[in-house]
């Protein structure tokens, strides 16, 4: 197989995975407010913690990229993705909640950069930015599904973030397969 289009269809593989972690909270908003008995201005926080994360790590990543490998940026970025993961899990309080998905921000921003820019150093031809998007698009139609069927068998919203594992895992065995970056 050709090493560019191998390495287009890892990163198309990175954004749909992407996608599935950073839609799942949506879903999720009144099912956290009542498992924490919060009220609703602060589950409103909620979503500008994340972005505003996202934001914040794009801007670092953009520095970052002269320090380290895209790989490694990469890996980095999808390893906060599994931290976060494990902090939803196991969080008991509305706060420590607050961080795993501060780190979620972090790992999305990070994710999206180190993503973007591999893509636009492949050579011409394999630069597919609209099937990148298409594939974050379908993991965020696809990750629906999965928190209904969540929702509606009264499964603790957390063990969604156990398939987030388990994907971002496979992604960082998948993506040390990228050559060059």
């Amino acid at each position: 197989m050709n090493k560019n289009f191998k390495n287009m269809i890892i990163i198309f593989i990175g954004f749909f995975f992407l996608s599935l972690f950073s839609n799942t909270l949506s879903p999720f908003i009144t099912t956290i407010k009542n498992t924490y008995g919060v009220s609703n201005d602060a589950i409103a926080i909620l979503p500008p913690v994340v972005y505003g994360a996202s934001f914040i790590m794009s801007i670092v990543s953009a520095r970052l990229q002269s320090l380290i490998s895209l790989k490694r940026g990469v890996h980095i970025g999808f390893l906060f993705a599994i931290i976060a993961s494990v902090v939803i899990l196991v969080s008991k309080s509305f706060y420590i909640l607050l961080v795993g998905y501060f780190i979620s921000g972090l790992a999305v921003g990070m994710g999206t950069v180190f993503l973007t820019t591999m893509l636009s150093l492949l050579p011409k031809e394999y630069q597919k930015f609209s099937l990148a998007n298409a594939c974050f698009g379908l993991g965020g139609i696809l990750i629906l599904p999965i928190d209904r069927f969540i929702l509606k068998n009264s499964i603790n919203f957390n063990y969604t973030y156990i398939i987030h594992i388990v994907c971002v895992v496979v992604f960082i065995i998948i993506s040390s397969k990228i050559e060059i970056f």
